[in-house]
């Protein structure tokens, strides 16, 4: 006998096609939509509301984008058409894609009497929590996406979730790039900041370009704004590094440009998990990443890609110069290595997760699960994710 639906409704306030936008749409497109329906609230300009459209997901886009930049007269107006929407809808699950949405999401839970889960992502969505003082209100639970993101919230245990994200695809059979040449092609793809690392790289381009060691670097990716982007160029262009970059904006087409790559830069100072590994790993091209955050948490856990210590320019330059002396070895074992990272976290049992979360945070439990995998042992794993995972 088929479980009756549940109506869920998604608050995505950024409708950017960031990490976050891309976990929300596996879960929205993976669950079964037999026991779950879903409508997002997202704006309507930013890309991703023509992805839940293209998957035939009901979307409201007619929430503002960059609504914190607002006054707070408007904010208070826009939040009271957000809780006339939800009001309208009627749903028996609230799940709130970014927590800087929380608080208006708690009033919105509150006053319909409607509970909810809460997705933390980053770490300034785990720092706002803690030091907002805002409590839990009706969400059920929050879902970290790594133990580094779930020690930086500030919620009750009982109500705190770690779930590593899924991953859909297999690995390809052979990497598409071809063998390195006489000049290196390393990328970096994210949003252009300081947190990500594209300084970081900058600095350590001089080092090896002082050295005498070719390469270039395939920038893939924006800046939050066009000065973030410019603000970059500009470093690159008056550190004598023009030649070594190659700047190639936001790119939804990864199969092309991992196949001009040799190694890929993850030098973020702070990664929560980074979905890139996981494009990495289908890709078959090898990572150097920063030892922090939940990117080096789950890079340790599963022995895939070569490490450095965040942070530090000298270190990553010589990392870049060593992996490049013995490239065949490094990518062979990063294949052998991030196949069975793949293996291990399966879209299904993530999906199965997340299900179980939902159904029992839309009958008002509270939720506290911890799964890192399917090949991590059960002493590894809490005995609440025992039926999950």
């Amino acid at each position: 006998m088929s479980q009756p639906s549940i109506s869920i409704t998604a608050i995505e306030p950024s409708g950017r096609l960031y990490g976050s936008e891309y976990c929300l749409l596996d879960i929205l497109t993976g669950l079964d939509k037999h026991v779950f329906s879903w409508t997002v609230l997202t704006p309507g300009d930013r890309g991703f509301s023509s992805l839940l459209q293209n998957a035939g997901i009901p979307c409201d886009s007619t929430m503002p984008h960059s609504l914190h930049r607002y006054r707070r007269t408007y904010r208070l107006l826009s939040y009271s058409r957000l809780l006339y929407r939800v009001r309208k809808l009627r749903p028996q699950l609230l799940y709130v894609n970014q927590a800087g949405i929380l608080r208006a999401a708690n009033v919105i839970c509150r006053l319909l009497r409607i509970p909810g889960v809460c997705q933390v992502q980053t770490l300034e969505d785990a720092l706002w929590i803690s030091r907002s003082g805002i409590g839990t209100g009706n969400m059920q639970a929050f879902i970290c996406n790594s133990d580094f993101i779930a020690e930086h919230t500030a919620v009750p245990a009982d109500r705190k979730c770690v779930l590593y994200q899924g991953i859909s695809s297999p690995p390809l059979p052979v990497p598409l790039h071809s063998g390195p040449g006489a000049v290196a092609t390393l990328g970096i793809i994210g949003r252009i900041s300081e947190s990500k690392g594209h300084y970081l790289a900058l600095h350590a381009a001089l080092l090896l370009k002082q050295k005498g060691i070719p390469l270039r670097i395939r920038v893939i990716g924006d800046g939050l704004t066009p000065e973030d982007s410019k603000r970059f160029t500009n470093a690159v262009n008056a550190a004598g590094l023009a030649d070594f970059f190659d700047f190639r904006g936001y790119c939804r087409d990864l199969h092309a440009e991992f196949s001009q790559m040799q190694l890929l830069l993850i030098p973020s100072l702070a990664e929560p998990l980074g979905r890139v590994l996981y494009d990495a790993a289908h890709f078959g091209v090898p990572i150097i990443a920063a030892d922090s955050g939940g990117l080096g948490e789950i890079c340790r856990l599963y022995g895939v890609g070569e490490s450095f210590p965040a942070g530090n320019a000298v270190a990553l330059a010589a990392r870049i110069e060593a992996s490049l002396k013995c490239l065949p070895e490094i990518t062979a074992e990063f294949h052998r290595r991030s196949a069975q990272m793949v293996k291990s976290l399966n879209m299904a049992s993530y999906l199965d997760a997340v299900k179980s979360i939902l159904l029992r945070a839309a009958a008002r439990q509270p939720v506290s699960i911890r799964w890192r995998g399917d090949l991590i042992p059960m002493s590894q794993q809490d005995s609440a994710s025992a039926g999950v995972s």
